[in-house]
């Protein structure tokens, strides 16, 4: 048996986050498959869970290709290499053959690189000028499509709660920095993610129950403010996005700007689990880049594969 392989390569101008979320997207895998005519996973399983983490061993593919549906078995499916903010491989390995597709960033995007291989049985060389042209056609067909599409607002997956005091001090530093780790859109702040017209309370009680994470910025008037606000009975927009939170499955880190986690007994109780989650302090300069690392770090630990 002889293993015969094809490796492609092309430059799409479009984030790798965008590109890998395309390729995973099961309904949408016959665009680029050639001759296919639709793609569904077998075995009930839920194309909602295509992510980094593969489809997972066992899983059936089956491929209409307009003569009739084919299925394939998809014997494992894994990352291979995952470098954040580098690079990420997926390997997929079928009955028939595999392929391990590589995400290189780029300054002008996403290096998309495939590698496909069969298992020859004793055809040979005879197949390799027709696999070439197929495995370049569908990485063609990627980046086509990805590129005409209208990528539409992404997902938020991080909220970033604050008060106006905390971004003057270091809140919108570290901010930017979230949203140059996790790209436009990933994390959201009222400020710039709320259109013109939208209604606020109904925006932020939705985005909050869909962040699996939130950050919750203190300064050192944050406990005050709330307390003041608890006290006068004024509406208090920082403490509903944090009891939201809380209240919800989302991982809530504080994040400890100028400022020590408060005491339960000085917050409403509403606010008290806060005390029950990890801080992570972020320290002036020269401490302020090593803290924000670790604050990213614990955030895609959070996030649990679901960014490349």
């Amino acid at each position: 048996m002889a293993v015969v392989s094809f490796p492609t390569t092309v430059v799409i101008e479009r984030p790798v986050v965008e590109v890998f979320q395309y390729m995973c997207d099961v309904t949408r895998m016959a665009e680029w498959i050639p001759f296919a005519k639709g793609v569904r996973l077998l075995n009930g399983a839920d194309p909602g869970e295509v992510s980094v983490d593969g489809f997972g061993r066992g899983a059936r593919i089956l491929i209409n290709y307009g003569f009739g549906p084919i299925p394939f078995a998809l014997v494992s499916s894994r990352v291979v290499e995952f470098v954040p903010g580098r690079s990420l491989s997926l390997r997929a390995d079928m009955v028939e053959g595999g392929a391990t597709y590589t995400l290189r960033h780029a300054p002008e995007g996403t290096v998309l690189s495939a590698l496909h291989e069969t298992w020859g049985f004793g055809f040979g060389e005879w197949i390799r000028p027709w696999g070439h042209e197929l495995a370049t056609r569908s990485l063609w067909s990627i980046k086509q499509r990805v590129e005409l599409s209208d990528p539409g607002e992404p997902e938020p997956l991080v909220f970033f709660s604050y008060r106006r005091a905390e971004m003057e001090y270091s809140g919108g530093r570290i901010f930017s920095i979230l949203q140059q780790e996790f790209g436009p859109g990933r994390v959201f702040r009222d400020i710039d993610s709320i259109p013109g017209g939208a209604r606020f309370a109904e925006r932020i009680g939705t985005v909050i129950g869909g962040c699996p994470v939130t950050l919750a910025v203190i300064g050192a008037g944050w406990l005050d403010e709330i307390q003041r606000r608890e006290e006068e009975k004024a509406e208090d927009w920082v403490r509903a996005e944090l009891a939201g939170a809380l209240d919800s499955d989302a991982t809530v880190i504080p994040v400890l700007v100028g400022a020590e986690l408060p005491a339960a007994s000085e917050l409403p109780s509403d606010l008290a689990p806060l005390t029950e989650c990890n801080a992570i302090a972020i320290r002036p300069d020269p401490d302020f880049d090593g803290d924000v690392e670790r604050l990213i770090l614990s955030v895609r630990r959070a996030l649990k594969g679901r960014l490349v």
